[in-house]
C-alpha cells in the first residue's frame, strides 16, 4: 500500500512490461541508480511499519507466547502507575529500536539524498 502510494507514475510497472537481455543491463546501470533514493525511503518506511504494526497483531493474536513485540510491551503495563516495570519496558524498548535503527543506517545516504531531492529550489 505505501510502495503504491509513494511511486511515481512513470516508475509503476505495467502488465506487458517484460526485459530483455540489453534491457535489463541498461536497467541495472541507469534505472535502479537514478531510484535508489526511492527504493532506500520505501525500504525504511516499510520496515517501520511493519516493526511497529499494533492494531492487527492485537486483535488476532491470542496467547502470551505468540505476542508481537509492540502488543507484548503494551501488556506489560499495569492498571496500576507504581507496579508497571518501567525499567523493563524501557530496556525492551531500546532493544526494539534496533533493527530499525540498524535498516535506517545501511539506507541513510540514500534516504537523506531523496528527502533533500523532493525539496524546492
Amino acid at each position: 500500500m505505501i510502495v503504491t502510494s509513494l511511486t511515481p507514475n512513470g516508475q509503476a510497472p505495467s502488465p506487458e512490461f517484460r526485459l530483455r537481455a540489453g534491457e535489463i543491463r541498461t536497467f541495472c546501470r541507469i534505472v535502479l541508480p537514478l531510484s535508489g533514493p526511492l527504493v532506500a525511503v520505501l525500504a525504511v518506511l516499510a520496515v517501520t511499519a511493519r516493526w511497529n504494526e499494533f492494531l492487527w497483531p492485537f486483535v488476532i493474536l491470542q496467547g502470551d507466547d505468540v505476542l508481537t513485540l509492540p502488543v507484548g510491551l503494551a501488556s506489560l503495563q499495569g492498571g496500576d502507575l507504581f507496579s508497571t516495570p518501567w525499567g523493563t519496558i524501557l530496556a525492551i524498548t531500546t532493544i526494539a529500536v534496533l533493527p530499525v535503527l540498524i535498516v535506517f543506517l545501511v539506507f541513510q545516504r540514500q534516504f537523506v539524498q531523496g528527502i533533500a531531492g523532493t525539496g524546492s529550489k
